[in-house]
């Protein structure tokens, strides 16, 4: 019988087994801030939930996320702004008994010259050696493993909100339909983002206001918004499209026919 193992990323997950269940406790993402020459260490909290013993592999991987691209976890040091030269795990692999809780250490030390302000990040994973399920699919047995991406994300410098900019706007429609917009980072640092989209009819009264998931946006890379339209009654209007960072405002006004 064939073997096939399905690898499962998640940012967040709960999972519960017999076979062992790794939990993070102190949240997947990772924020520091330092400037040239600071050395600093950060903790990633580790649980085993289930009821057997379970070995847990850590490593490190970029993160890209580009425009009109999903995203990608690649070889560390693949993304320009990689943290991979700058920060060291201090183990790669344990084994958890039931019940047991970990903290695995990493260890971040800048350059003391060369470092220009700015964000840069790398991904931990945190990935169970052994499958949590194993299925028979059409003759094929899956076995499928968890694993958690954890971002580290260092600030070096007095931290600024980015400009950003809308790289496309466009309408998906369906079943369910929705305003799907992609925005670009163009400053040093990432930032979390929230769209508000207004909508006005002919006369200017404003129909319904609608919000995106915020999402973070990585230097020089882009993220996808999806605003859902469900609701709103067929016909033209105008739209007033806000990306809010946290401190600055970026609007757009747009046409929209549903």
């Amino acid at each position: 019988m064939r073997s096939l193992v399905l690898v499962l990323s998640w940012f967040a997950c709960s999972c519960y087994s017999a076979q062992g269940a790794i939990v993070v406790l102190n949240g997947l993402t990772h924020i520091h801030n330092t400037a040239q020459g600071g050395e600093f260490q950060g903790k990633v909290s580790l649980k085993n939930d289930g009821k057997a013993p379970v070995r847990v592999l850590i490593y490190g991987q970029d993160l890209s996320v580009e425009c009109g691209k999903p995203a990608e976890y690649l070889a560390s040091g693949a993304v320009p702004l990689s943290l991979n030269a700058w920060i060291t795990l201090g183990v790669d692999e344990r084994t958890l008994a039931p019940g047991e809780e970990y903290e695995v250490s990493y260890t971040v030390k800048i350059p003391e010259e060369g470092v220009s302000k700015g964000s840069y990040w790398q991904v931990l994973m945190v990935e169970g050696a052994d499958p949590v399920r194993e299925e028979v699919m059409q003759g094929v047995t899956v076995n499928s493993k968890v694993r958690y991406a954890i971002q580290v994300i260092v600030n070096v410098g007095g931290f600024e909100n980015p400009a950003l900019a809308f790289e496309n706007l466009e309408i998906k429609k369906g079943d369910s339909s929705a305003l799907e917009v992609v925005l670009k980072n163009s400053g040093a640092y990432a930032a979390v983002v929230h769209l508000t989209l207004e909508l006005h009819d002919a006369e200017g009264r404003r129909v319904k206001k609608l919000e995106s998931s915020p999402r973070r946006i990585y230097p020089s890379f882009c993220n996808s918004f999806s605003i859902p339209l469900e609701g709103i009654p067929p016909g033209k209007y105008a739209g007033v499209l806000v990306a809010d960072n946290g401190k600055d405002l970026f609007g757009s006004n747009l046409s929209l026919e549903l």
